[in-house]
């Protein structure tokens, strides 16, 4: 009787700790040093949630840091046209990692320079440069930004056009994106701002689109969790990749469970840059190098 009872208890004991394993209670696996969720399958939230891509044709990820990773993704969309798209993911929530606004020859002045010069001429104190993309839209013969530029939080140009939008990093490095009729509301608490315009998902909702077009993007956007994506997808070129419009943009954002996106300078701005053993554009900008640009966004590491 006793055997009897010792075995029931055994058999007890199992069945509950495995079904605290199967709920993730004890599972220490569910969770990242920062206590967020696990990495997710970029391409396969993509595909499942959206109806943008028919087929995968090509998926790497490659890990610049703890807590960012450089994401290519080649597919074959819905209407059989072949796209390429650029992601970085960058977690907030690890305090090693910051997003610092890139300027020409890394000083205040108005100027173009394309990212990857930028990304050599910026030097920011105790960090290194692992990515960056092209920032805001800009005037092409003063290279003035149509936008916001803050820097450590001071108000290079403190100006937003009605019913334009930025990005910005507040002062106690979370993300924020708003548009023109709040920045008053925001622009105490701004550490680093760059411009932008249409305002792609808010609300965790896509914002419906009247614009159709389809061209080079570059989006950039977050999540409830403080992660941030910067979206490139290539374009102008049929048999490499074809582009994006907003609405498709918005979509992409969506399914990797962004609350807040907006759309940033494209065209032939859109620029992805990676900085591992050297300095190395990974898109295909459409101008065939690096356009000079106003700014960009940097995505550093402290050393």
């Amino acid at each position: 009787m006793i055997k009897i009872n010792v075995a029931i208890l055994l058999l007890f004991c199992h069945f509950f700790i495995a079904c605290k394993t199967k709920e993730g209670v004890e599972n220490p696996e569910n969770k990242t040093e920062q206590g967020v969720k696990k990495e997710i399958d970029v391409a396969k939230s993509l595909k499942e949630k959206t109806a943008l891509i028919k087929t995968i044709n090509a998926y790497t990820v490659n890990s610049l840091a703890d807590g960012v990773r450089e994401i290519n993704l080649k597919y074959t969309n819905n209407k059989n046209q072949q796209m390429a798209i650029f992601l970085f993911e960058v977690n907030l929530k690890n305090k090693n990692i910051a997003i610092k606004p890139l300027m020409p020859n890394g000083g205040k002045s108005y100027g173009r320079q394309s990212v990857p010069v930028m990304m050599e001429k910026n030097v920011f104190e105790g960090y290194q440069i692992l990515g960056a993309t092209n920032g805001d839209f800009f005037d092409s013969v003063t290279g003035e930004p149509r936008g916001l530029v803050y820097i450590n939080g001071e108000a290079i140009r403190p100006v937003i056009l009605t019913g334009w939008a930025f990005f910005a990093i507040d002062k106690n490095g979370y993300p924020l994106i708003s548009g023109s009729s709040l920045y008053s509301q925001y622009s105490a608490s701004l550490l680093h701002a760059l411009g932008g315009r249409q305002i792609l998902v808010t609300g965790g909702q896509e914002i419906k689109q009247t614009d159709v077009t389809i061209e080079p993007r570059t989006g950039i956007g977050y999540t409830s969790d403080d992660i941030v994506y910067m979206l490139v997808a290539d374009g102008r070129e049929e048999n490499y990749s074809n582009g994006l419009s907003f609405a498709e943009m918005g979509s992409l954002m969506k399914a990797l469970d962004v609350k807040e996106a907006i759309n940033i300078d494209g065209g032939g701005s859109s620029t992805f840059v990676v900085n591992t053993d050297k300095i190395t554009v990974k898109n295909k900008p459409s101008d065939g190098t690096p356009r000079q640009v106003a700014n960009g966004w940097a995505i550093c590491v402290k050393k």
